[in-house]
């Protein structure tokens, strides 16, 4: 099992075996160290940096690290921001990039499926389907709009629109595993299988599970569903008139009867409305979007909605005939940096045309968590986040998103200027205790960021099983990610 930290210089057999692979190009040692930044304190040393272009130079990689025993860590571009970027893990100094495994492979119209390598960006795929004049749209970010597709998916991120639950609406994953074998999910092991990139499950227990936040393989491709385009489409926005939060309660009545799609809707709290939006308000500001197929589809949406919540919000529904920008925007699959940009406002400077907010000196970290869809889970979140004192000079900000008609994911933010001294000595302490006060009220994270935040998860039974499964699937222990625990 390998442990504490590994050192590579030139003339170690790894490092010299990785060169003869894929040349010195392409196994950088020298100004590196940007990968070992991210948005709060603490700076992870990083050795070397190997940039494959495709499956079989991982699988290639992978052996080596194995017969070596040298630990690697795994990104896709690194725009994890505010949740640890791309800093290396456990002990590992060495940096397995996939940004140039960058292929589309396929765009199926008729199933409205995409296929594509770790280093496809939401930018990119949005740009292929229009280019191609396709008839679907992929659920994006507003921000980065350069994240990773792949990326964002196995760490359960969210997206904006219907199929914004990125990890259930992917199938037939392309595995590379530590001693170089390749293992597809799903209907996918059977090559000829018509239903490979549509069915994930497949036949048996389901493995795809495996490889969502963990360490067990490295994820070469994967194939991500589509949503056709709408006929319609409509906007509500909406600002609690008094706070009343049983208006989520109402919202979580709609959910449950379809009239609401997860990822459809959004809640922020004045301090997130004030910093997305430059708006100052005292209440709590929503969101949300709806597809129909016909005015009179839209219409009746629209009727449902002003009887299940009109009495507590004021209410503006707008539609993309009202409003054409909608058309550009991640409501219809095309990306944005808004979010990423937003992240620059304490900074006192115009975000650059390029972000890049580990360099920028920008702080920023994000606690999610997992929060029943009611009032009572709802205002009891609000209320843990207010509890912990936040010092002067960072901006707390609380929002949630729909992520089913019965779980809302809420998002809590610390943002700060790094060069102040106070800010970004307090912030990481500060996030520890925000998160400690969450669990205790039962609001646990479904994703995590940088291990200084806090501890892994509890050693107990999933955990001692997860690492079993792990060491029949990476004995030498080289594929290193220790935010979820995996690294003991």
């Amino acid at each position: 099992m390998c442990e504490g930290s590994v050192l590579l210089s030139p003339g170690e057999s790894a490092l010299d075996e990785w060169i003869q692979l894929i040349g010195t190009d392409r196994v950088l040692t020298e100004s590196i160290q940007h990968y070992g930044n991210t948005t709060h304190e603490g700076v992870s040393p990083v050795d070397a940096v190997l940039l494959p272009e495709t499956r079989d130079e991982v699988a290639a990689i992978l052996r080596i690290a194995t017969r070596t025993r040298t630990p690697v860590s795994v990104a896709a571009g690194g725009k994890n921001w505010g949740l640890g970027s791309r800093i290396p893990h456990g002990g590992s100094r060495v940096v397995l990039d996939l940004c140039r495994m960058n292929s589309i492979r396929e765009v199926n119209e008729r199933m409205a499926t995409m296929t594509v390598e770790p280093g496809v960006t939401f930018r990119e795929a949005a740009m292929h389907l229009r280019r191609a004049g396709s008839r679907h749209f992929l659920s994006v970010t507003n921000g980065p709009a350069d994240g990773s597709v792949i990326g964002n998916a196995l760490e359960r991120g969210d997206a904006v629109g219907p199929y914004g639950d990125r990890a259930s609406h992917v199938a037939d994953l392309e595995v590379v595993l530590a001693d170089g074998r390749v293992l597809h999910t799903g209907m996918s092991r059977f090559p000829v299988c018509q239903a490979k990139s549509i069915d994930r499950h497949g036949l048996g227990p389901s493995l795809d599970g495996l490889f969502f936040q963990s360490c067990m393989g490295v994820v070469t491709a994967m194939s991500v569903w589509l949503r056709p385009k709408p006929a319609r489409f409509g906007h509500l926005l909406f600002e609690l008139s008094k706070e009343d939060y049983s208006i989520v309660d109402s919202l979580a009545q709609l959910a449950l009867r379809g009239v609401l799609e997860p990822g459809c809707l959004s809640l922020w709290s004045p301090s997130k409305v004030l910093l997305q939006a430059g708006v100052s308000t005292q209440y709590w500001r929503g969101s949300a979007a709806f597809y129909g197929e016909s005015d009179a589809h839209l219409g009746a949406v629209a009727a449902l909605v002003a009887a299940g919540i009109g009495e507590h919000a004021i209410l503006a529904f707008t539609t993309e005939a009202e409003e054409p920008a909608f058309l550009q925007s991640a409501y219809f699959g095309w990306p944005s940096d808004q979010s990423s940009k937003a992240i620059y406002a304490p900074m006192g400077f115009e975000p650059p045309e390029v972000l890049n907010p580990d360099s920028d000196r920008v702080g920023l970290i994000w606690l999610c968590a997992a929060v029943p869809f009611t009032g009572d889970a709802f205002s009891g979140m609000m209320a843990a986040a207010e509890s912990v004192p936040v010092p002067e000079g960072i901006t707390a900000t609380l929002g949630f998103s729909m992520h089913s008609a019965r779980v809302l994911r809420g998002f809590f933010g610390l943002h700060f200027d790094r060069d102040n001294p106070s800010a970004e000595s307090s912030a990481v302490a500060v996030a520890r205790r925000v998160r400690e006060t969450f669990e205790e009220r039962g609001f646990y994270p479904f994703r995590l960021g940088s291990p200084l935040i806090g501890k892994p998860l509890e050693n107990g039974v999933t955990e001692r099983v997860l690492d079993s499964i792990r060491g029949v699937l990476d004995p030498s222990r080289i594929l290193m990610q220790d935010r979820y625990g995996f690294n003991r």
